[in-house]
């Protein structure tokens, strides 16, 4: 069985653990007051209008991608045959 000493400082060491928990939880909960003052400050900023001016920008890029692809797609179609007519004639095009 501990002695009284040694169930005191058993004690003590769990009060100081308990302290340092303690003022973790609070740093804590000051970033995340921190943190709910900046989303609110955030959220009364009227919106913007970046997002629909990049989405536009956005979506004629991939048009233009898609036009290139379509196009690249025809070029290799006709591959096959531009390689067996230059075998034939020897002419590259």
């Amino acid at each position: 069985m501990p002695t009284p000493e040694e169930r005191i400082a058993r004690w003590e060491q769990r009060q100081e653990l308990i302290i340092t928990s303690m003022n973790r939880m609070v740093d804590t909960m000051e970033v995340i007051r921190d943190m709910i003052g900046e989303l609110a400050a955030w959220l009364k900023q009227p919106a913007s209008s970046d997002l629909s001016d990049l989405l536009k920008v956005l979506i004629l890029r991939a048009e233009t991608v898609s036009d290139e692809i379509v196009q690249i797609g025809g070029k290799m179609d006709a591959l096959p045959a531009a390689i067996v007519r230059a075998m034939h004639t020897g002419e590259v095009e």
